[in-house]
């Protein structure tokens, strides 16, 4: 079991880099259309950061409720990552969502 919850946080943590590194990459564009570029850059820098420490807590408290399931070490591990990856799926979706609506507002603010 232990083996299942190294590979659980291992693949978590990569797919949640990956997210993290992505968004920042979509808001880094966004923040190329707009007149107010470090107004952008500070709203991109607090959802990043609020983006990955939700996410790290959401993946650690995953793996903390399915640890109390009895069910084998296999079955255990692809209920997490299916979890962990609709969980993160959402979040990201959130985020660029969240960020668009920001983008739109400094473009709707007068300079």
């Amino acid at each position: 079991m232990t083996l299942a919850y190294i590979v659980y946080f291992v693949i978590g943590v990569a797919v949640l880099a990956v997210l993290t590194l992505r968004l920042n990459q979509v808001g880094q564009q966004m923040g190329k259309c707009t007149q107010n570029a470090p107004t952008m850059q500070i709203i991109l820098t607090s959802l990043i950061t609020g983006f990955f420490t939700i996410g790290m807590g959401g993946l650690i408290l995953l793996g903390l409720v399915l640890s109390s399931f009895a069910a084998p070490a296999p079955t255990t591990l692809i209920l997490a990552l299916g979890l962990m990856f609709v969980a993160l799926g959402f979040a990201f979706t959130q985020a660029v969502s969240i960020l668009r609506g920001a983008v739109t507002d400094v473009i709707a603010q007068p300079s």
